[in-house]
């Protein structure tokens, strides 16, 4: 085994190494919308990747990005080691310490300090500051790969061109960067490639200008497409890495030899092999031990394998003819062999002729450019790859131009959209949208206090916080007597046109006012919806013995959240979105209900705020924060507890790797449409009596948008009909609007999506009282406990 592994470690290392690379590769070419599960061989991925505009703006923000940054990164971090090498120690030490410092820093506290610094001057977060802050933290990498080189240089050399009379800067030009020129070339590729891979950073000083670490981890849920752009990103470096590395070996081979034929030491394996075999065959001819008889007047005489001649009689002669005659193959092979010394012995001399007609005719070319074409000294070779370089520059900054001037600014969540809905917008109007991602609504946030956007999606809460504080443009104004009357720009009518029940739960939202009133209708006077949906939970039925051990009926008429703290129990495996609202839902909705804090009244209603379908349950005391927490503690702790975000309708479609799930019934539907035939008798989905999250994402419109006329005509197109009947359908996902859930319900199987597809629907009865409503969990933004609840929830993801 010890041998085993010594002989195989290399090996072991690479394999390691590179078979995440090949998976990706390979489920590159996987059917379907799957990125785990492989379904059939397809290039749809390639065929999509050509589509997704938004990933291509991404990648010429990040080759713009890492070629500025690389070029003033080289420069700064080359003449800042040639200053530093001239220094003195103590000088030089406490400098180079001072770089090192964003070399060993943690990359979030570089991301937040530049992120500070450019709030603290008033910059304009875009590409601007993204490239700020990329040549900020490329400067040490280039200082220290080109530093030792400068030290190695031979101080006779800079002497002697001192002597011969040159000027520092002709010195420096001449014999300084040709010397380091190697470890700037490395320098330079270590910060591309930094600056290409980087998130954290960009993340934080970007803006709304993605690059593609941040297109990628803003998307909602991961495509097929980006394993097809990460396979041929991989491609392109290993072809770039193996032709350049087989491009310097067959030169340096090349030059080499060209030096031995030129000193006439040259022996090729071929040639020493051909000669001794040759020698063994003159061997076994005869025992003179000879190579052939040379012939002069009368006189014979006999070439030994030592070199020497030696004079031999007639008769010495007439045996080895006969000894000849027995051996004609023997004969032969030897004049094959002579035959082709001959021919390399012909090729050697015309390599020969080769360099030294190439040598003359670059000495008669030297001496043309010194005397007649003395431009065609300048250094042609450095043009022409400034050329091609200025000329990429320039047409991906070309292309950036025309992908960021726009007409629109709109944040969404990461695959929230399909491209040929953008499309279909931006024709019917003739304009641009600059469409920008975010994964959580906690980074939206953050992000506006950088970045200005027109049109904007967060989720409730999150629209509940912006309204407060002044941040949204009220499209509809409430008046004394309590009617809503929307802006005339609105051309559709919400309180018809919208799902009567999500009309309600947004109406009942609490949202305050700037001015510190409370919003008579909600959410509606500051958005429309995008999105809706609800928590199910959901009991995989391939496994027996799940509801039997949960004591769950067939039908699931008795589900209550507390199935979760029962599996955590049993040990039953056990998958949860990890949204922190969500999480914190399944507790307070079940404490609530047992009367946790001693507010049932005993008829099945609650003594609190809420507790029907258009009103909230929610946490009103750090205690009932503390005790929700304690009631997730158990199931978090749990081995055998997942927490997901969208990787979750992945983990979901494959029914043999859990038993009990709470998701969003959009990525319920999704994980079905991975793996259709789950379906059918292989879990059950349940929505507790007792309540469960409800909630939608909305669109709202900036209160300092100077393009407020074209964010309401991009509202107006996205509740088209058939423009919610196409995003619905693809992404899983409830439509607010009415016509669009009837249509989509009766695209698919009845028993699949009218039970899954429609929020609350099929809610079990309480079987204690029949009469009893339901509630359903909103955020806690308005409440002030939302701190004390994200302190509880980092605590548990501690776990």
């Amino acid at each position: 085994m010890k041998s085993f592994f010594k002989n195989s470690y290399l090996a072991i290392i690479f394999l390691l190494l590179y078979t995440p690379i090949l998976v990706l590769m390979l489920f590159s070419f996987n059917g379907g919308d799957s990125v785990r599960n492989w379904n059939y061989w397809s290039l749809q991925a390639y065929r999509d990747l050509f589509q997704q505009n938004e990933l291509w703006e991404s990648v010429s923000v990040t080759l713009i990005v890492a070629f500025i940054s690389t070029f003033v990164a080289v420069i700064i971090g080359t003449f800042a080691a040639l200053g530093l090498s001239k220094t003195k120690k103590i000088t030089r030490n406490l400098t180079l310490g001072i770089t090192n410092i964003p070399l060993v820093n943690a990359d979030i506290v570089t991301a937040v300090s530049l992120m500070l610094l450019f709030m603290a001057f008033g910059f304009s977060f875009g590409i601007g500051t993204l490239i700020l802050a990329h040549i900020s933290f490329n400067i040490p990498y280039v200082i220290i790969t080109v530093l030792p080189k400068i030290r190695s240089i031979n101080m006779a050399q800079l002497e002697a061109s001192q002597d011969l009379g040159a000027t520092p800067w002709y010195t420096l030009r001449k014999v300084v960067l040709p010397t380091i020129k190697p470890a700037i070339i490395a320098g330079a590729a270590i910060a591309f490639a930094m600056s290409f891979d980087d998130f954290l950073i960009s993340y934080f000083t970007g803006g709304n200008t993605s690059n593609v670490s941040t297109f990628i981890y803003s998307l909602k849920r991961i495509k097929p497409y980006i394993n097809a752009f990460s396979t041929i990103i991989i491609l392109l470096i290993a072809i770039l890495i193996i032709s350049w590395n087989t491009y310097v070996l067959c030169k340096k081979q090349l030059k080499q030899r060209n030096e031995n034929i030129a000193k006439g030491i040259y022996h090729d394996k071929k040639i020493i092999k051909t000669e001794k075999l040759l020698t063994k065959y003159y061997l076994q001819l005869n025992s003179f031990n000879f190579k052939k008889v040379k012939s002069k007047g009368s006189k014979r005489k006999l070439l030994h394998s030592d070199g020497n001649f030696e004079i031999v009689t007639a008769e010495d002669i007439i045996k080895i003819q006969e000894n000849i005659k027995n051996h004609p193959k023997l004969i032969t092979q030897i004049s094959k062999l002579e035959a082709k010394l001959e021919m390399e012995s012909i090729w050697i001399q015309d390599i020969k002729n080769k360099i030294k007609k190439k040598k003359e005719l670059k000495e008669e070319r030297s001496k043309l450019r010194r005397e007649k074409y003395r431009f065609l000294l300048w250094p042609w070779k450095l043009i022409l790859i400034t050329i091609i370089l200025l000329s990429s520059f320039i047409s991906l900054g070309a292309f950036y131009i025309y992908t960021n001037v726009y007409d629109l600014s709109v944040a969404n969540w990461g695959e929230y959209i399909s491209p040929q809905v953008l499309k279909g917008f931006q024709n019917k109007y003739q304009v641009k949208i600059k469409y920008s991602t975010f994964d959580d609504n906690e980074s939206l946030y953050a992000k506006l206090y950088t970045t200005r956007y027109d049109v904007m999606v967060p989720s409730d809460y999150m629209v509940a916080k912006l309204a407060s504080e002044d941040r949204l443009f009220p499209i509809a104004i409430t008046d004394d007597a309590g009617n809503i009357k929307y802006d005339s720009r609105i051309d559709f009518n919400p309180q018809k046109d919208i799902n009567s029940d999500l009309y309600q739960l947004m109406e009942k939202y609490q949202v305050e006012n700037p001015d510190g009133t409370v919003s008579k209708n909600g959410l509606n006077n500051y958005s429309i919806p995008y999105f809706w949906g609800d928590i199910v939970l959901v009991i995989n039925t391939t496994n027996g013995n799940n509801l039997t051990d949960l004591g769950i009926n067939a039908d699931g008429s008795n589900a209550q959240w507390s199935i979760l703290t029962d599996a955590a129990k049993l040990g039953k495996r056990i998958v949860l979105n990890d949204d922190m609202h969500n999480l914190f839902m399944t507790a307070l909705t079940d404490l609530h209900y047992k009367n946790q804090w001693k507010e049932n009244t005993g008829s099945g209603q609650f003594n609190q705020v809420g507790n029907t379908f258009h009103d909230n349950i929610n946490a009103h005391s750090p205690t009932e924060i503390k005790d929700a927490n304690d009631w997730l503690l158990p199931v978090i702790n749990n081995k055998k507890t997942k927490l997901l975000n969208d990787d979750i309708v992945d983990e979901i479609s494959k029914v043999d790797k859990w038993d009990v799930a709470m998701m969003y019934n959009g990525d319920l539907l999704a994980a079905i449409n991975e793996n259709p035939d789950f379906y059918n008798g292989k879990y059950l989905v349940v929505r507790p009596y007792m309540g469960t999250n409800i909630w939608n994402d909305d669109m709202v419109i900036s209160k300092n948008s100077p393009h407020k006329d074209l964010a309401f005509k991009f509202i107006n197109y996205i509740m088209e009909k058939q423009t919610q009947v196409d995003l619905s359908s693809e992404f899983g996902y409830t439509s607010p609007l009415q016509v669009a859930i009837n249509d989509v319900s009766n695209l698919y199987p009845p028993e699949i999506w009218k039970h899954v597809y429609n929020p609350n629907d099929g809610q079990v009865v309480d079987p204690l009282d029949r009469n009893h409503s339901p509630g359903f969990f909103n955020g806690l933004y308005t409440r002030g406990f939302d701190p004390q609840m994200q302190t509880a929830y980092n605590r548990l993801l501690a776990r």
